[in-house]
């Protein structure tokens, strides 16, 4: 697809000999706390994976080990591209926990980014990293640094608390924001939200599960906000598919709540009690019929209906086991009740779980987005991890605006109506600053997980007046 096509899609160049010394540069620039080099003059077409190919740049450097300072400025010896002007750069910041408990996500974090400026950013282009430390407080002051070396973009922070510490500072100066963070309450003001929020996956795989015959849902959800926002949202899906919510439960993070929650939704007492009743009754009567009954009884633990066909568990890591292990135990049956989830299921090694054979969730997977972790594999030494292509993508964003004359980071801009195909996903921004996403559903197996329905490859809307300078893609 060329560049007036549908959307933006990331297409990601394999290793070359430019690569070599485009780490070489930019990792002596880290290691003196610098800012990533401006990207050069565009190299000759090359062979792209898969067989399209593609006008970007080689891939970028990892992030150096040592935190990179809160105002970077351009290290000492820079190399640039003899087609660097002498014109100022386009600066965008981006905010990143580059000290702290959480550094080794934010240097990944960085990793993809670098990837994206190195992949689609033109001449004059300048992608500075600022540390936040992981706190509001951090990220407040590294938007301040960001701003004051004149950043027409920031990307980030991270959490949603530092999300906002950094709005009310970006506003003032009239620099738009695209941040990490999920929490939909972060949005707004000049605040984009590029993670994946809650609503849209949970939409989806509940259409994809009424359109299937799933016509009763339970929902198992965590304390706090995220879990209200869970429920809220599961409510409102499942009426629009057709699905009647026959009960909300809720669990605090450790297990006795955990199994309290599911053997209630279960309703494993009033089940097994039940059971006990019939023998009973069979027993007592003692003829041949009831007997005969009986004996098919005796490998039972409870008797009837659990009073849903599905069950939504909108979590992810440890919670998503302890539930799985929790199913069988309080006999709620996997070949009668499907188990659902959302994108955080893509991070867990699910066919370990029988209880999880055949669950549906949603996913934001794409041949773009593995396409992305092995390039990213292959040169890092180690997977990306979990937001590091929301970070490709950002900076992709940012880099393919900037090849605009005046690079053009404005609303309008970043909400153009066709949206952008990167390695997280198809996505577009909306008025409230929150995300829309197409997102595949995929069913769990024995061998792994394979897809069921595939992700959108465009939106239905209309096309945007501006077109984005993309790499071109042919056949």
């Amino acid at each position: 697809m060329n560049s007036r096509g549908r959307h933006f899609s990331a297409i990601f160049p394999r290793l070359g000999s430019r690569l070599a010394r485009a780490v070489a540069i930019a990792a002596a620039l880290l290691a003196l706390g610098g800012c990533v080099p401006e990207a050069g003059a565009p190299p000759p077409r090359v062979e792209a994976a898969p067989p399209p190919v593609a006008k970007a740049p080689a891939l970028p450097p990892a992030p150096k080990a040592d935190p990179v300072p809160e105002s970077p400025a351009s290290a000492p010896g820079e190399t640039r591209d003899s087609a660097d002007t002498d014109e100022a750069p386009v600066v965008v910041g981006i905010l990143l926990p580059l000290s702290g408990d959480e550094r080794e996500l934010g240097r990944a974090m960085l990793s993809g980014a670098m990837m994206a400026v190195f992949d689609h950013a033109a001449p004059g282009l300048a992608l500075k990293p600022y540390d936040t430390a992981g706190t509001p407080a951090g990220a407040a002051e590294a938007a301040a640094a960001a701003l004051k070396d004149g950043a027409r973009l920031l990307l980030g922070p991270l959490f949603s608390d530092s999300v906002a510490a950094v709005a009310p500072v970006a506003e003032r100066a009239g620099v738009n924001v695209v941040a990490f963070t999920n929490d939909r309450a972060a949005a707004g003001r000049g605040v984009f939200i590029l993670g994946h929020h809650l609503e849209p996956q949970i939409r989806a795989v509940l259409a994809y599960a009424g359109g299937r015959g799933i016509r009763s849902l339970a929902v198992l959800v965590p304390t706090g906000r995220f879990g209200a926002q869970a429920a809220v949202a599961a409510d409102a899906a499942a009426r629009e598919a057709g699905i009647r919510v026959h009960e909300i439960a809720v669990y605090t993070d450790d297990v006795p709540s955990i199994d309290r929650a599911v053997r209630r939704l279960a309703r494993y007492d009033g089940r097994k009690a039940a059971l006990s009743e019939r023998r009973t009754a069979l027993k007592r009567r003692g003829d041949p019929e009831s007997l005969a009954i009986l004996e098919r009884l005796k490998n039972r633990d409870t008797l009837g209906n659990v009073g849903f066909d599905a069950i939504l568990v909108p979590s992810g890591s440890s919670p998503v086991y302890a539930i799985a292990a929790r199913l069988p135990y309080y006999d709620i049956p996997s070949d009668r009740v499907r188990v659902l989830g959302i994108s955080t299921w893509d991070r867990l090694e699910l066919r370990y779980e029988p209880a999880l054979r055949g669950a549906w969730y949603a996913s934001p997977a794409t041949e773009l987005g593995s396409l992305f972790e092995r390039r990213f594999s292959e040169f890092f030494g180690k997977p990306p991890g979990p937001l590091a292509a929301l970070a490709y993508d950002a900076a992709a964003v940012a880099a393919l605006l900037g090849r605009r004359p005046g690079a053009d980071f404005g609303v309008p801009a970043l909400r153009d109506a066709r949206g952008f195909e990167g390695a997280s996903g198809l996505f577009r921004f909306h008025a409230d600053g929150l995300s829309e996403r197409s997102y595949a559903i995929v069913e769990v197996g024995e061998d792994g997980v394979k897809p069921v329905s595939p992700a959108r490859r465009s939106f239905d809307a209309p096309r945007a007046e501006a077109s984005l300078e993309t790499p071109t893609r042919t056949n």
